[in-house]
């Protein structure tokens, strides 16, 4: 004979069970049926730091909340069980772009809703605007060159040889000394250093040319281009390539140039 009893539990119980007739009263076997417990919502998900260069750690975790059996808290990024980053809390990732991430508790019982937090990711400074300046200064005079100022932003110039003068403002006063060269700014952030942007003075004539194109049979014209001059290992300028991928760099003075690109194209061939 089976005997079935239903109960809705609210805690851990012990059953005892026995048989009594009129011959005799049986002795008693037990069951202990544990309950699960279920996982509760954190009050919010928290990241330190917030803000930060990319490439460098956060540290994720859950403000509140707790665990039911079996329970297991995941990080998702994108979305609410969107891609599976890690689990566990706290946990340390990388980010190289400003994301949200979600946390949730799963278990055989629940599964909660999420909570997330943003990380927002520090930008390189941009390439700063036009330098203004004389182009043809002379010897032992007193030159003032200058960019758009960018708030947060600090600047590296860099002058010809036997130029004096310092600043790490947008702005920047030498007393000139070899009049031909190139004048250099470098804006800089906490995160690090962004493209440069210069001047040629006094004896430039040089140019610069060329196309971007595939790899290809038909040397496919690769415009949109980013084409970066370089003298010295150090970032001069930059231009984006036109529609037939041409490119030119204007009166430059004397010397080893190298020629560097980046496209975010996708096509194969490149």
């Amino acid at each position: 004979m089976v005997f079935q009893y239903h109960k809705y539990l609210q805690f851990k119980t012990t059953y005892w069970v026995r048989a009594e007739g009129t011959c005799n009263t049986t002795s008693c076997v037990s069951v202990t049926v544990i309950l699960f417990s279920n996982s509760t919502i954190p009050a919010s998900a928290t990241a330190a730091p917030t803000l930060i260069c990319s490439n460098s750690a956060t540290t994720l975790n859950n403000n509140g909340g707790t665990l039911g059996t079996g329970a297991v808290w995941y990080w998702y990024s994108g979305s609410c069980g969107g891609t599976l980053i890690a689990s566990g809390v706290p946990v340390v990732i990388y980010p190289t772009i400003t994301s949200s991430y979600f946390i949730r508790a799963e278990s055989p019982c629940n599964t909660i809703s999420c909570v997330s937090v943003t990380v927002s990711i520090i930008s390189l400074p941009s390439q700063p605007g036009v330098i203004s300046g004389s182009a043809t200064p002379t010897t032992g005079s007193i030159q003032v060159y200058s960019v758009p100022n960018v708030s947060g932003i600090t600047y590296t110039w860099t002058a010809p040889s036997g130029w004096t003068g310092t600043s790490s403002s947008n702005s920047i006063t030498y007393l000139v000394g070899n009049p031909s060269g190139i004048v250099h700014v470098v804006p800089n952030n906490s995160c690090g250093s962004g493209i440069g942007r210069s001047i040629i003075v006094g004896n430039g004539g040089y140019q610069i040319n060329g196309y971007m194109t595939y790899y290809n049979t038909n040397n496919t014209p690769l415009d949109s281009v980013i084409v970066f001059l370089k003298l010295n290992n150090v970032n001069m300028d930059s231009v984006q390539a036109d529609i037939n991928g041409y490119y030119e760099f204007n009166n430059l003075p004397d010397g080893i140039y190298n020629i560097t690109a980046t496209t975010h194209k996708i096509w194969s061939g490149v």
